[in-house]
């Protein structure tokens, strides 16, 4: 604790700089060997809300709590996937990697989880379930870091386009 509150001190350190800095002190690496930097502030501002230290102010906002805008990225007159399940065929779970799939899997979340579409906190992995009929689904695994000493739980969002319409979502 005593490195994280000489690198929170250090005067003219803004948050990114300070998650930064404590990452390359740390080594604290995702899989692909770039910086855990987001992480890192999520654990800063839950050290700073539990006491040990105070992060300067942010400089920017981040655009917490802002609604999300419903966009159209899925067409609606699409009929519903009417057919037996062994009769679907080359089915792909694909990762979510581009802009426009990221839009894809946050519509289906907002149309078709029955809690709707909330913005994915730290480490996650996005899937679309696809097929040569379409688009049959989205997964979602999301770390969420507890307390220390908790045991972490993955948590899955789904969503699957024939189990209700999109009036039942509203």
């Amino acid at each position: 604790m005593k490195v994280i509150s000489e690198i929170v001190t250090t005067k003219g350190l803004g948050r990114t700089a300070i998650s930064e800095k404590i990452c390359e002190q740390f080594l604290w690496l995702k899989a692909d060997g770039k910086l855990k930097d987001m992480s890192c502030r999520v654990a800063l501002l839950r050290m700073e809300r539990d006491g040990w230290f105070k992060l300067p102010p942010p400089l920017r906002r981040n655009g917490n709590g802002k609604q999300y805008k419903h966009r159209t990225m899925l067409n609606d007159k699409q009929p519903l996937l009417n057919l037996s399940a062994g009769k679907i065929q080359d089915i792909s779970l694909d990762i979510v990697k581009t802009p426009k799939q990221s839009r894809i899997w946050n519509e289906m979340i907002h149309r078709w989880h029955y809690l709707g579409y909330k913005k994915l906190v730290g480490s996650q992995l996005r899937y679309l379930i696809n097929s040569r009929s379409g688009i049959l689904g989205s997964l979602g695994f999301v770390h969420q870091p507890g307390n220390a000493g908790e045991r972490r739980f993955y948590r899955l969002e789904s969503s699957n386009s024939g189990t209700k319409s999109p009036s039942d979502s509203k």
